[in-house]
C-alpha cells in the first residue's frame, strides 16, 4: 500500500458498492424509457440529482449508453480499491466520471446511509465524513458540481472552464 494512502473501511466500500448498483439500475431504467420513446429519456437520472436537469436535450439513447459504460468502468475501478493514495487524481478520467462519482457519494450513498440501507460498523456521520473526504481527495477540482447551477450559456461563455455536455466523456489530458 502506498505511503499516506487512505484505507477504505469495509462500511465505506459496502456503501459505495450499493450506490454503484443503484446508479446502474437508474441508468438502465432511463435506457428502457428511451428505447420505448417515453418522453425525456433521462427523467430518473435528473430526478435523482445524478444529471443536471438543464441539459436534458442532450440526454438521448446514445448518451445514456455511453454514460452506462462509463459508470460500469468507474464502479469497477472503485470496487477494486482497498485504499486511495493521497495524490489520487488518476481515478477519474473525464467530467462524466466526476459527475458519476459525485452522484455516488453525494446523492446515492448519503441517501442509503440516511435510510439505513447499509450496515455500518461506525456512526453514520463518520462514514459520511469519510465519503466527503474521498471526494476531496480524488477530484482535482469541483468544477463539475457547478453544472447543477449553470445554464448552457454559462458553460460556453469565454473564460469559463469548458463543461459542455459534448465534452463530458473526453478524457482529461
Amino acid at each position: 500500500m502506498p505511503e499516506n494512502a487512505v484505507v477504505l473501511q469495509p462500511d465505506v466500500k459496502a456503501t459505495l458498492d450499493l450506490a454503484g448498483d443503484i446508479l446502474l439500475q437508474v441508468i438502465d431504467l432511463d435506457i428502457l424509457r428511451a428505447l420505448k420513446g417515453r418522453g425525456n429519456p433521462a427523467t430518473n437520472l435528473e430526478e435523482s440529482g445524478i444529471l443536471p436537469e438543464q441539459f436534458h436535450t442532450y440526454y438521448d439513447l446514445p448518451f445514456l449508453r455511453r454514460l452506462r459504460q462509463t459508470a460500469v468502468d468507474l464502479i469497477g475501478r472503485i470496487a477494486a480499491l482497498d485504499s486511495v493514495p493521497e495524490e489520487s487524481g488518476s481515478l477519474l478520467h473525464s467530467s462524466a466520471e466526476e459527475l458519476l462519482f459525485f452522484a455516488l457519494i453525494e446523492n446515492i450513498a448519503r441517501q442509503n446511509i440516511e435510510d439505513g440501507d447499509v450496515d455500518l460498523a461506525r456512526d453514520a456521520a463518520d462514514v459520511m465524513k469519510e465519503l466527503s473526504g474521498l471526494w476531496e481527495q480524488v477530484v482535482q477540482d469541483d468544477d463539475v458540481t457547478l453544472l447543477f447551477e449553470m445554464d448552457i450559456a454559462d458553460i460556453q461563455a469565454p473564460g469559463t472552464v469548458n463543461l459542455h455536455v459534448k465534452d463530458w466523456f473526453t478524457p482529461f489530458s
